[in-house]
């Protein structure tokens, strides 16, 4: 259905997040209802190709075919027996002349879920947002939300770093505008928190993570990476506290073996200087 709707000439873009699997360097998508002990076999019968998808949109006509991936998931079928696929991520994408693939993670690197109740992993979450700014180049949106993802799955002290493949010719937008907007795009919380957040990314005042987050609280992206931030600094503070405690509690132990270290230490030297001697 969805690619009998396909017109010569239409832009077209394919949103799939799920699990996929990369057998034999080629990605498939599985659906949802994919049992848990398929073979390579069933897989390859049940699921369908990235590439094909890419295939069946061009064919049809279009003149750009974009293809987002949120699917770099753990392999579900990786262990147990005879693993199916590789146990990481999906493989690289060919992109054909006309096409863009985003992909969630790079080559070989998992998508971080995400650790919170947020049903969106955090690829989608920091992708919204960006779908709806005017005026944005498929490659810069692309950039920035590799940056975006960086700064979020780093937050939770994981690794992810989304991938694309560009092949289209001219330019694209999924909302027209002004190619160079200093303002905030009306609508778009997150465009002016992110301008700001260069004020206080790694900072260790927490005053000022405060005061950012009381500012830009309806971006939830950015706002969800102050709190990280701020959480982790308080972590820090008592950790640090706590080793001082430890120090000052030991009290005179602690002055005795410095004077011990003290008084071997100078014998020490005495000595070596009478054998120089």
């Amino acid at each position: 259905r969805f690619i009998r709707a396909v017109k010569p000439g239409d832009e077209v873009v394919f949103f799939f997040a799920g699990h996929g699997v990369e057998i034999d360097g080629r990605n498939y998508l599985l659906p949802s209802d994919a049992p848990s002990g398929a073979s390579e076999m069933t897989i390859r019968a049940d699921s369908i190709a990235a590439d094909q998808v890419l295939g069946y949109i061009q064919s049809a006509g279009a003149s750009v075919a974009v293809m987002i991936l949120d699917a770099c998931r753990d392999n579900p079928y990786a262990g147990g027996g005879r693993s199916v696929g590789g146990a990481r991520g999906l493989s690289i994408v060919a992109a054909p002349e006309g096409s863009f693939v985003l992909l969630s993670a790079a080559s070989g690197e998992v998508a971080f879920e995400g650790d919170d109740s947020d049903p969106n992993s955090i690829f989608t979450r920091a992708l919204l947002p960006l779908l709806q700014e005017p005026g944005l180049p498929l490659p810069n949106l692309a950039r920035r939300l590799r940056n975006d993802v960086q700064r979020l799955a780093s937050a939770s002290g994981k690794t992810q770093r989304p991938a694309y493949y560009d092949e289209v010719s001219g330019e694209f937008m999924f909302v027209s505008g002004a190619t160079s907007q200093p303002a905030a795009p009306a609508g778009d919380p997150c465009s002016r928190a992110r301008a700001d957040w260069r004020y206080v990314e790694g900072s260790d005042d927490p005053g000022l993570l405060e005061s950012y987050i009381a500012e830009h609280d309806d971006c939830g992206l950015f706002a969800r990476l102050a709190r990280q931030q701020l959480a982790l600094l308080e972590t820090q503070h008592t950790t640090s506290d706590q080793a001082s405690a430890a120090v000052s509690g030991a009290g005179d132990d602690a002055s005795a073996l410095e004077s011990s270290l003290t008084g071997v230490a100078g014998e020490n030297f005495r000595r070596a200087m009478r054998e120089f001697g």
